[in-house]
Parts: C-alpha cells; sequence; structure tokens
C-alpha cells in the first residue's frame, strides 16, 4: 500500500510476518484494517518521511515482494488511486501475468462536494 499524508490512517507495527518474503530492513508499518483481518502488508513511502515504511512507491514494494514470492501464492493486484499509479500497476500485473481490479481516485473537489 502507498502511504500519502491524507490517506486518513496512522500506520502501526506489523504483527504479521512476512518472514518468508524478507522486504528490506525496518520495513515494519503495515495497515491496521488490513493487520486486523490476518492480512499480512507493508506500507510504502515515496517521500521517506514516515518510520517504518518502504522507501519508494507502492509499485516498487509490490514489484520487490513479487520478485521472491513467484508462484508461492495466488495474487491479485488492487489499485486506486491516480493515473500514474494505475499506470504502474497496470505494469506490474501485466508483466507478471496477475488478475487486477484497478478504479481512478475521486479528486479533492469530488470528494468535498
Amino acid at each position: 500500500m502507498g502511504f500519502r499524508e491524507d490517506n486518513g490512517f496512522e500506520a502501526v507495527l506489523a504483527l504479521l510476518s512476512l518472514a518468508d518474503r524478507p522486504l528490506p530492513a525496518g520495513v515494519i508499518a503495515a495497515l491496521p484494517l488490513l493487520e486486523d483481518w490476518g492480512i499480512p502488508g507493508r506500507i510504502a513511502c515515496p517521500t521517506a518521511d514516515q518510520p517504518g515504511c518502504f522507501e519508494g512507491t507502492a509499485a516498487e514494494l509490490a514489484r520487490g515482494w513479487l520478485e521472491i514470492s513467484r508462484g508461492v501464492a495466488d495474487v491479485t493486484v488492487f489499485a486506486c488511486g491516480s493515473a500514474e499509479l494505475l499506470d504502474a500497476a497496470r505494469v506490474l500485473a501485466d508483466g507478471y501475468k496477475l488478475a487486477r481490479q484497478m478504479r481512478a481516485a475521486a479528486s479533492r473537489a469530488e470528494r468535498t462536494a
């Protein structure tokens, strides 16, 4: 998952292990709701100002995880966001021949209307 300041959630310390799919040291931030549902995950932050987050884009984090997880799990790419994010997710899913579901995020003006 990618992190922006206006996401509306705070990252938490990941309790679910990804030891069988090692990520860079210190990437320990997770989304609380996914943790509650038993879904392991980590958060990417391109600006590197969020402790415990992967320094880079969500697509870069996903690509790294997919490289070390080839054939281990049934994976679907879910993406909601900007055109840039959706393009990156599309390229990623197509490159690994994964199912994908994507949706453009509403603009700030649409969210406040």
